[in-house]
């Protein structure tokens, strides 16, 4: 395994990271004597890019963008490896009590199973929410899950089986400490 990357903080706040790397994993054939487990072959590479800090004293941000090429045996794309993968999340303080959130994920298509021709399809997520402060130890949080309500499938158990992403869905909470 190879991995390298770089950080540097800017003067506004922001901190951008970047990264580098390699996967190769290499499993042998083996019997257990009721079964035969073939050889497994592996290779991943890509790269990784972040963007998290403040751009005003009332915006903070946390952005990233992830590539990757995922093979196996043979060249096969691995099982849910998508090849692009972006999240943005936003929280802007618009007062001493209240803020607002807004983030967004995107995952592109990737194979259910190894070697399958069957696709989960890409995506885009939209979330958002707000917090207010009604005392200094009391917070209310109202956090809306998949706003645009797409119909998404964010992972699979196997071929025939893909797990559906919930629709758009709201929490209500109410935090203390004490």
């Amino acid at each position: 395994n190879t991995e390298f990357g770089i950080r540097y903080d800017l003067p506004s706040g922001l901190g951008f990271s970047a990264s580098y790397f390699e996967v190769n994993s290499n499993t042998p054939s083996y019997n257990t004597g009721t079964s035969t487990y073939s050889k497994s072959e592996q290779e991943i590479t890509g790269f990784e890019l972040q963007l998290v800090g403040t751009v005003t004293d009332k915006w903070f941000i946390s952005a990233g963008y992830t590539n990757l090429d995922a093979k196996a045996n043979g060249g096969n794309p691995l099982r849910e490896a998508p090849e692009n993968m972006f999240s943005i999340w936003n929280n802007y303080t618009v007062s001493d009590r209240l803020a607002l959130n807004l983030g967004v994920i995107y995952q592109d298509e990737s194979v259910i199973k190894t070697g399958s021709s069957a696709i989960l399809p890409e995506y885009y997520r939209v979330d958002a929410g707000a917090t207010y402060a009604l005392t200094d130890s009391t917070m209310v949080g109202l956090n809306i899950e998949n706003l645009t309500d797409e119909l998404y499938f964010p992972n699979a158990h196997s071929t025939h089986q893909a797990s559906v992403g919930a629709p758009i869905n709201v929490r209500l909470s109410i935090n203390t400490t004490f």
